[in-house]
C-alpha cells in the first residue's frame, strides 16, 4: 500500500516521492512526520506527538515544527495537504495508491509508454554527457547502538570491544552477534577511553584511574594485565598503532610544555623511545599535537593540530612532511585499508585517497565514497579489512516489547517481522536492497544481505522456507537469491509455517505448496493474520473472521487490525498518540502502549507482544561495505 499527496506517489520508505518525471526527496525529520500522518486514523497528529517523536528529547524552537510543515507544503506544491488545526496540531490529506491498481485506462498505458521513452532518453543523455565523479556502490550495517557516547572500539576474532561513557558512568562492552555484554563498568565519566587490539589478542587500553592517566596493556582483551605506562593527564586521548605483538606506536607529551608526538614502546624492554629517522618538528616552530597515527610504508599518517587550532591530515617520512587535507573542524580518526586512505571531509562526507603506486602524495585528489550525511560521521577505523565509523544522535526503528524494552533495531527501515517455530524473522531495508535476519534463543544468525530494486515489504514462513512479498509480487528466498513464484501484488501476507495467505486488492489467496502457486480463496476479504493453527482473514460482507476454507472462527467487535496471542484473538488500533490492544470477545484491554505502532504490525512473541516503534541513540557503530 502506497500513499499519494497532490499526485505525488511516495516510495515505501518515504524517502522520495514521484510525480511524472519529477522526484522530490525528504529529510529524516520529514520522513518521520509523513509516517505519523499516514498511520493516524484520520490524518491528524497533535503538535506534541510530532515534536516528541520527530525530535525526541532534543530541544527545538517553536518554529521548528512550523518550518518542517512549511517545507512539506513547498515540496508537495500544495498548502492544503497539511492543514493547521489551531492550537492542536496538523492534519494531512492523502490518498491510498492501492485504489488505483485496477484502473488500466488507455491514458495510463500512454503515460507508461511515455515514461519509458523519457527514461530511455534520460539514460542516453546521461551516458553521452561528460561523466562526473560517480560514487561506488556501498551498503551499511549497524553493529552497535548506545544511548551513551562511543569513545573508541576495536575487534578481536568475532567480537567487538567498545568503550562508552555517559555523564555519570563508563563501560566496556563486548559485542558479539549484536548482543552487548558489559565486561567493565565504573560510575565515573570517561574512565575507559582509547582501545587497540593486536591480532594476537594483546590489548592497549587508555584509562583514567584515581584521577591519573594510564596506558594499560593486557595479554587478552581487557584480561591479564602485563604492563602499564603512566601518561600526562593533559594528553586526554593518546593514539596507538601496533607494530608487532611486542611493540607499538603511541602519541604522548613527556611534559606539560612539550608537543604531543609519536613514540615507540617496546614491551620486552619496557622502553619508550622517539620514532627513529622521522622528523615531526613543526616547520613554523609551533607547539603541536599529532593524533591518530597509522604506519604506512616506512612513514606515518597523522592528524596534526598546531597552536592556531588548525587541523591537517599529514604524512611524515624521513624529513618529508606532506599535507593531504586541511580541516575546518577537529577530526578524531581516519581509516587506512591496504592502499586506500579514508577520512571524513569538511562537509561530513566520506572521502578516499588511492595511494597505490604513489610516491608523492601532495597531488592526490580525494574521491567521494559517501555523500554528505545528515548525521555526523566520526571515529573512522579499519578493522578486519572492513571500514567502520560511528554515527551520532540518530533516531531508529526498533522492535519493542510491551515493557518498552528494545528487542531488535536495524540501521535503516524494518519492514516486517514474524515469529515462527521459536524464531523471530526480520525483513529490513538497506540503502541498496534488503536484509533478512533470524533470532532464536536471543542468538542472532548471520544476516543475509541482497541487493535488489524490487518493492518488498512482507516476510512469510511456510514449510521452513522464507517468502517475501510486496508490489513486485511474491518471491521465495533461497541461497541469498529471490525466486519469483507469483505476480500477485500483495497488501500483506500471513503465515505460521503450516499455511500462508496473501491479501491483495482483488481478494485473498492461499499458497498451494504442491502447485507452487497461489489459489484464490475469497474476493471479499482483508485483515489477514495467522494463529498457531491456521491462517485467518475477515470476510468484508459478513464481517466474520474465517479460515482459508471460509469456515466461521469468530466475530470481531471492531473494524480494526487483528492478531492472536496465547490462544486469544485481539484487536489493536491507534487513538491519537496511543495504541490499544483489546480482546475481541470480552472487550477488555490487554495493554495500552503510549506511542504509535509503526507500519501496522503487532505480533505475539513467546509470553510477550512485539511492536515496531522508534528510539533515539546517542551513537552507533556502522560497518561500511564498498562493492
Amino acid at each position: 500500500m502506497t500513499f499519494k499527496i497532490n499526485k505525488y506517489i511516495l516510495s515505501l520508505d518515504y524517502k522520495t516521492a514521484r510525480r511524472d518525471q519529477k522526484v522530490i526527496e525528504f529529510t529524516f525529520q520529514e520522513q518521520q512526520a509523513l509516517r505519523l500522518f499516514f498511520e493516524s486514523k484520520d490524518g491528524f497528529v497533535s503538535s506534541e506527538v510530532l515534536e516528541s517523536l520527530i525530535w525526541g528529547n532534543k530541544v527545538v524552537t517553536n518554529n521548528s515544527l512550523r518550518k518542517l510543515i512549511s517545507g512539506l507544503r513547498i515540496k508537495f506544491e500544495d498548502k492544503s495537504s497539511f492543514k493547521n488545526v489551531r492550537g492542536k496540531g496538523y492534519k494531512a490529506t492523502f490518498e491510498l495508491e492501492q485504489t488505483l491498481v485496477n484502473k488500466k485506462t488507455s491514458n495510463q498505458l500512454i503515460y507508461i509508454a511515455c515514461l519509458f521513452i523519457a527514461i530511455f532518453i534520460a539514460i542516453f543523455y546521461l551516458q553521452t554527457r561528460a561523466k562526473k565523479v560517480e560514487l561506488p556502490k556501498t551498503s551499511t550495517q549497524t553493529i552497535f547502538n548506545s544511548n551513551e557516547y562511543i569513545l573508541d572500539y576495536a575487534t578481536y576474532g568475532d567480537s567487538m570491544f567498545v568503550t562508552t561513557t555517559s555523564k555519570s558512568s563508563s563501560k566496556i562492552y563486548e559485542v558479539k552477534n549484536r548482543l552487548n555484554k558489559v565486561i567493565k563498568s565504573e560510575d565515573l565519566y570517561a574512565v575507559f577511553r582509547g582501545i587497540e587490539i593486536h591480532s594476537s589478542g594483546k590489548t592497549i587500553l587508555h584509562v583514567i584511574e584515581n584521577s591519573k592517566c594510564k596506558i594499560k596493556i593486557y595479554k587478552q582483551p581487557v584480561k591479564d594485565l602485563i604492563d602499564e605506562i603512566p601518561c600526562n593527564r593533559r594528553n586526554a586521548y593518546p593514539s596507538f598503532d601496533w607494530i608487532d605483538d611486542n611493540s607499538f606506536y603511541i602519541t604522548l607529551n613527556l611534559s606539560n610544555n612539550a608537543s604531543i608526538q609519536p613514540y615507540t614502546y617496546d614491551l620486552k624492554g619496557k622502553a619508550l623511545e622517539s620514532v627513529p629517522n622521522i622528523n615531526f618538528k613543526d616547520k613554523n616552530g609551533y607547539k603541536f599535537i599529532d593524533t591518530f597515527i597509522k604506519e604506512y610504508k616506512g612513514g606515518l599518517f597523522s592528524l596534526r593540530q598546531n597552536s592556531q587550532d588548525h587541523m591537517s591530515l599529514m604524512y611524515f617520512k624521513g624529513n618529508k612532511q606532506q599535507t593531504l587535507y586541511d580541516f575546518r573542524y577537529k577530526p578524531y580518526s581516519f581509516a587506512l585499508l591496504e592502499d586506500s586512505l579514508f577520512f571524513v571531509g569538511n562537509n561530513n562526507e566520506l572521502l578516499e585517497f588511492n595511494l597505490e603506486g604513489e610516491s608523492d602524495f601532495e597531488e592526490l585528489t580525494p574521491k567521494p565514497v559517501l555523500t554528505t550525511q545528515a548525521v555526523k560521521i566520526d571515529n573512522l577505523l579499519s578493522l578486519n579489512n572492513q571500514i567502520y565509523f560511528t554515527l551520532g544522535n540518530a533516531q531508529k526503528e526498533v522492535i519493542h516489547n510491551l515493557a518498552g524494552n528494545s528487542i531488535y533495531n536495524f540501521e535503516n527501515t524494518t519492514l516486517d517481522f514474524n515469529y515462527v517455530n521459536n524464531t523471530l524473522y526480520i525483513l529490513g531495508m538497506t540503502n541498496t536492497g534488503y536484509v533478512i535476519e533470524k533470532i532464536k534463543n536471543k542468538v542472532h544468525s548471520s544476516p543475509a544481505y541482497f541487493d535488489s530494486s524490487l518493492s518488498l515489504r512482507e516476510i512469510g514462513i511456510f514449510n521452513n522456507e522464507i517468502y517475501l512479498a510486496g508490489d513486485s509480487g511474491i518471491y521465495k528466498f533461497e541461497n541469498n537469491k529471490v525466486i519469483k513464484i507469483s505476480g500477485l501484488k500483495t497488501i500483506r501476507i500471513a503465515s505460521n509455517n503450516k499455511c500462508m495467505i496473501a491479501e491483495t486488492s482483488s481478494g485473498i489467496y492461499e499458497y498451494m505448496h504442491k502447485e507452487r502457486d497461489f489459489s484464490k480463496v475469497d474476493e471479499n476479504g482483508d485483515r489477514v493474520f495467522a494463529t498457531n493453527e491456521e491462517c485467518l482473514f475477515v470476510n468484508k460482507l459478513s464481517g466474520d473472521i474465517v479460515n482459508s476454507q471460509r469456515e466461521f472462527v469468530a466475530k470481531p467487535t471492531k473494524n480494526k487490525m487483528l492478531f492472536e496471542h496465547q490462544g486469544e484473538i485481539y484487536h489493536w488500533y491507534i487513538v491519537d498518540d496511543q495504541t490499544y490492544i483489546e480482546n475481541i470477545k470480552t472487550g477488555k484491554y490487554l495493554a495500552k502502549i503510549n506511542k504509535r505502532v509503526l507500519y501496522k504490525k503487532v505480533i505475539s512473541f513467546e509470553n510477550e507482544i512485539l511492536y515496531l516503534g522508534t528510539d533515539n541513540f546517542n551513537s552507533s557503530i556502522v560497518k561500511l561495505s564498498i562493492n
